[in-house]
């Protein structure tokens, strides 16, 4: 790469930085933890595998006042089809250890901040 062309590339990745934050991320695990009083919720989230000794992430979410919060199950709905996936809202304080969430952080203001959180109740769900 010629010297002159250096700066017009570190202009091009500086100015394309902010465009790739501005993606949704997501993480899927088990809850581990929860915090009604922090409002944090504790997922272990299995990574990118490295061989036997890989072991789960633990990453706590702090949510944020309008993050959501679902329970998805599948039930028989008027009008749907057999064994659909329907959501319902839930409480942050509802959420369970064991629980199977994915945590959808969107960038807001420079940093990441949970949009929303669907979660799966293993077995038969109890309401």
């Amino acid at each position: 790469m010629r010297p002159r062309m250096i700066p017009l590339a570190l202009g091009a990745l500086l100015i394309a930085s902010p465009a790739l934050a501005t993606e949704m991320v997501e993480h899927s695990g088990s809850i581990v933890a929860t915090n009604p009083e922090r409002d944090t919720v504790t997922i272990a989230e299995m990574g990118p595998w490295h061989g036997p000794g890989t072991r789960p992430i633990r990453r706590e979410i702090r949510l944020a006042p309008d993050t959501k919060v679902a329970l998805v199950e599948r039930q028989d709905e008027p009008g749907g089809f057999k064994g659909q996936y329907v959501d319902r809202a839930l409480k942050p304080a509802d959420l369970r250890i064991g629980d199977f969430a994915t945590v959808t952080e969107q960038p807001e203001a420079g940093k990441l901040v949970p949009a929303k959180i669907e979660v799966v109740r293993p077995g038969p769900t109890a309401s």
